[in-house]
Parts: C-alpha cells; sequence; structure tokens
C-alpha cells in the first residue's frame, strides 16, 4: 500500500495551507477549497507544541483518553471472544465444522455493512450515542447467538448482525477516536487507544483458556464477551461527561489579507 498512498493520498489541508510552494497536484486541491496557496499563517497550522503523550491527559483530554482506552480494550476483548468462538459454539448446535465456517462468514457481511453508515451516525448522532447503543445492541445478538435455538436462516441472520454491530463498532470506534482529537495529537490519541485495544486482543484467548480450564462450556465463554461490550457501551456513553477541552487551532482562525477567509478544515 506505500507505493498507492504516496502517489494519490493528499497530505492534510491544514499543513498545505502553511507551505509556499506546491506541487501541480496540491494547488489544485487548495483551489477546491477556495485556499489560496501560502495565504495561511504558520501559527494557524495545529501543530504539536509539546509531547503528544502529554497532551493526552491535558487541556481537558484526560477523561476522555481514559474512557478510550476502556472502550478500546473492552471492544478488542469483546471483538476477539466473539470470533474465536462463535466457530465452536456454531459446531456445538448441531453443526459441521464446514458448516460452522460458511454461517461465520456472514459476520464479516454485517462488518462491511457498518462501515457504509456508522460513520454518518458518529457525525450526526456523536460518538456518545451511536457508538454506545452499537455496542448495546451487540450485547443482544451475542445473547441471542449463544441461548436460543434458532432456524439456520434466522441463526445467519442473527451472526451478521452481531458481525455489523461487534466488528463494526470497533471500526467505528477507530473513527470516532481520530474525530475526538484535535490534528495536534490525533495520532497519539488513535495510536495509544489502538495499543491499549491489542492489549485486550491479546488478554481474549488467554481469558478463554482460563474459563476453559474452569470447566465452563463454550457457550458460557462466547457470552462471556458480552460483559465487555456492556462496558464499552457505558465507556463510551460517558465521554459525554469529558467536559470542556482545549479547542483544535485551525485554519479558519486565519482571516488573510486579501479575498475572504480560509475555511475551518
Amino acid at each position: 500500500m506505500v507505493p498507492a498512498l504516496a502517489l494519490w493520498l493528499p497530505e492534510s489541508p491544514r499543513f498545505l495551507a502553511a507551505k509556499n510552494r506546491l506541487s501541480p497536484r496540491e494547488a489544485p486541491l487548495l483551489q477546491r477549497l477556495e485556499i489560496r496557496p501560502g495565504q495561511a499563517a504558520a501559527e494557524s497550522v495545529d501543530l504539536a507544541q509539546a509531547n503528544p503523550i502529554k497532551m493526552l491527559f491535558g487541556s481537558g483530554y484526560a477523561l476522555q483518553t481514559i474512557l478510550l482506552w476502556i472502550v478500546f480494550f473492552c471492544s478488542l476483548m469483546n471483538l476477539f471472544l466473539f470470533v474465536y468462538w462463535l466457530p465452536e459454539v456454531l459446531h456445538l448446535t448441531g453443526m459441521t465444522p464446514s458448516e460452522a465456517a460458511r454461517a461465520t462468514s456472514f459476520r464479516e457481511l454485517g462488518a462491511i455493512l457498518a462501515v457504509l453508515y456508522l460513520g454518518l451516525l458518529i457525525d450526526r448522532f456523536g460518538p456518545e450515542r451511536a457508538l454506545a447503543w452499537h455496542y448495546a445492541a451487540g450485547v443482544l445478538f451475542i445473547a441471542a447467538i449463544a441461548l436460543l435455538a434458532m432456524p439456520y436462516l434466522l441463526l445467519v441472520t442473527m451472526i451478521f448482525f452481531a458481525g455489523m454491530t461487534i466488528i463494526g463498532s470497533q471500526t467505528g470506534a477507530n473513527a470516532a477516536c481520530g474525530k475526538l482529537y484535535p490534528a495536534r495529537m490525533r495520532t497519539s490519541g488513535l495510536g495509544w487507544a489502538l495499543g491499549i485495544g491489542r492489549l485486550g486482543g491479546i488478554a481474549a484467548p488467554i481469558l478463554g483458556g482460563y474459563l476453559l480450564s474452569l470447566g465452563l462450556p463454550p457457550r458460557q465463554i462466547f457470552l462471556s464477551a458480552c460483559l465487555f461490550a456492556v462496558i464499552a457501551a457505558a465507556a463510551t456513553g460517558l465521554l459525554a461527561l469529558r467536559g470542556a477541552r482545549a479547542e483544535p487551532l485551525s485554519a479558519g482562525a486565519y482571516t488573510p489579507s486579501a479575498g475572504g477567509t480560509v475555511p475551518d478544515l
């Protein structure tokens, strides 16, 4: 993917707006945004002026950072328990391994659908509501798969919606994390959240094996994913309490000397 990104992915307009010399490909991009090359002052570009990791816990972002780490950790715990144990749970219902694998594939179809609409919901209603309800819905679908005997068509429908809500919620969390941090700390915020989440992904199979060693049947181990989905939903909803934060700098704060204002990027 590196050649494709280098050739076709444009730099952020925030940084392009501060450059005096643009390539033939970059100049039309700023023109589409009604920005004249070299017009924005360097101070209007939202660059980190301190340690970005330290910034994650300052300027009103501490609660948001902690909640996002909880969300990502529990989301990956939930996701990996769901992914690893679903085929075995289906096998216990009487499916052959190949039938269980085929039914499990509907999970990924649901995840693809979530990508198409969840970003719109986050933009319109905010991650606090859109993602919290998404995680909560995932609890219902996981519980239905684990506890109810269903005909095949209804079962794969539940698997489809479980993938849409569980895997889709993690995809939405990635996007929401980038949305909630300003440019100067966005990569640090998302990178650390993903790293904490991966710890949950590592812990999930260890937890599953431990619960199995205690004698819990796979259905109950699979059902334990609901607990982490509930915690993720609660932590996401609590993002509404994150309070006042330092507003991101934007090129829109700069009024050029000639012709209009630079839009907020």
